[in-house]
């Protein structure tokens, strides 16, 4: 009989260890999904207020090797986020 309730007792463990875990990973989820929706907020406020390279050579009248020769002489104000330039529209708009 009291063996019966030892094994029974580590199987309840098992359940309540098994129930935080649970508990643990639902929290988890819940705080990447929230993660997730900031990364979307922020990408769509940056893609509202920038031009990309082919918008803004497009809105100056310009090619890219110029567009790229200005940025690089510090004429065009930009972000670079990993590989990719962005162009900050308010600041770009006293040069269109």
């Amino acid at each position: 009989m009291e063996t019966a309730l030892s094994n029974f007792s580590g199987i309840v463990d098992g359940i309540d260890t098994m129930c935080h875990a649970n508990q643990r990973l639902q929290a988890e989820k819940l705080s990447m999904q929230n993660i997730s929706k900031t990364i979307e907020s922020q990408q769509e406020a940056l893609e509202k207020n920038t031009f990309s390279c082919k918008e803004i050579c497009e809105a100056l009248g310009i090619t890219e090797p110029t567009l790229i020769k200005r940025r690089n002489a510090g004429l065009i104000p930009y972000i670079k986020l990993g590989r990719n330039f962005y162009y900050l529209k308010p600041e770009v708009q006293g040069e269109l």
